[in-house]
């Protein structure tokens, strides 16, 4: 065999493993939201929300979150997309803050909220889907919460 195609089945195999260990790793991570702010209502245009996301490495190995991208709804209607591009270490046994940031629609916003009223629920359901990238493999993050 060719020394190039057996260095690049080796490589294949390395990375294989260090993605499942990764995925091995990330399937101990609880991730929960903590909270949300408005951070300035702008009348048109568009108005940021920071969600607080907090993380918990129950593993003995630190982890990092490269990032994490998904769409946001609030009972059940979509809202919009979350995202935060910064690395954040969660250290081993431990929990860690990470916020993250989602530009919406002024008027839609507003239009979530009225629809919201409307409805007289008694809670508000919100829910992310999305990714979340672990040690540089990206994983599903499926998280749901009762305000």
């Amino acid at each position: 065999m060719n020394k190039k195609v057996l260095l690049g089945l080796g490589i294949a195999g390395l990375l294989f493993a260090m993605a499942k260990k990764a995925k091995q790793y990330y399937d101990k991570l609880q991730v929960r939201f903590a909270g949300f702010t408005i951070d300035e209502l702008i009348l048109t245009g568009n108005t940021t929300v920071t969600f607080s996301l907090d993380i918990y490495n129950p593993t003995s190995v630190d982890l990092t979150v490269n990032s994490l991208i998904g769409d946001v709804y609030v009972n059940n209607h979509y809202v919009g997309v979350l995202s935060n591009n910064n690395e954040q270490m969660i250290t081993a046994y431990s929990a860690s803050r990470m916020q993250a940031t989602m530009s919406v629609s002024t008027a839609k916003l507003a239009s979530s909220l009225v629809n919201l009223l409307r409805s007289n629920a008694s809670n508000v359901i919100i829910r992310y889907n999305g990714n979340i990238v672990v040690a540089g493999v990206d994983l599903p993050l499926n998280i749901t919460t009762n305000v």
